[in-house]
């Protein structure tokens, strides 16, 4: 037995050990620094997302709406498989030369609310993060308009036929919806020192959609965003009896 042999493999193994932790250690520490930066991006993507909701014209929505995803996203196919069932760039992009015909949207926002609860962060991969985003949404509006929601796009109180087919909504009413966002996934990247979204899963906890009654006003979104909890909870307390 040559034991000189046996002493440099372990002395080899444990030089080897020694380095995987110290990056490891390394990464994480980096990681740690850089998730200001992250909450940021995503604070600021869905501020701007609200901006861009109270823009009446719909057209002129939809293209700044367009704008801000190329701002704040980035297309990478190695992330993800086809089961993943995520919302990627090209997701959001498809489909904006159809989606007013088909969808028939009407009216506009009036105010569009957005109250970031709280923001979960972890490592994911070499060079990327994954967060769990909480927040409330607060909107007044007319119609059914489109919204962005800052994962995927849809209409706000739209109806649809036997067939599928979007039916026009007319309404002159004035309606709120408040809507509780409880775990919304943002996978993210960083990219030229700078944080971008790869990929998104959105869940609504909540869409409670009324007419707008005039002690709407004086409330801040904080206090609308419980008034939804409450009547969802009184919902559910009558059909379990």
């Amino acid at each position: 037995m040559n034991i000189r042999r046996i002493n440099r493999g372990i002395a080899l193994g444990c030089v080897l050990v020694v380095g995987t932790v110290s990056y490891i250690v390394y990464d994480h520490k980096q990681f740690s620094k850089g998730q200001d930066d992250i909450k940021n991006t995503i604070e600021q993507y869905l501020n701007d997302i609200s901006n861009v909701q109270v823009i009446k014209d719909q057209q002129k929505s939809l293209d700044a709406y367009k704008d801000i995803v190329d701002k704040y996203w980035i297309s990478d196919n190695e992330w993800f498989n086809e089961d993943d069932y995520v919302n990627e760039k090209g997701d959001l992009m498809d489909g904006w030369d159809t989606i007013i015909k088909d969808w028939k949207p009407t009216g506009y926002f009036e105010k569009y609310e957005i109250k970031v609860k709280d923001i979960s962060l972890s490592k994911y991969g070499n060079n990327g993060a994954y967060a769990v985003v909480a927040y409330d949404v607060y909107s007044e509006f007319y119609g059914s308009p489109l919204d962005f929601s800052g994962s995927y796009i849809t209409t706000v109180n739209g109806n649809y036929d036997e067939n599928g087919e979007a039916i026009i909504n007319d309404s002159t009413d004035k309606y709120k919806n408040i809507k509780n966002y409880f775990s919304t996934e943002f996978y993210c990247e960083k990219v030229d020192g700078s944080w971008r979204i790869v990929g998104s899963i959105g869940w609504a906890y909540n869409d409670n959609i009324q007419k707008l009654t005039s002690e709407d006003d004086s409330k801040s979104v904080d206090d609308k965003a419980e008034d939804s909890v409450v009547d969802s909870d009184k919902k559910a307390g009558v059909e379990n009896e």
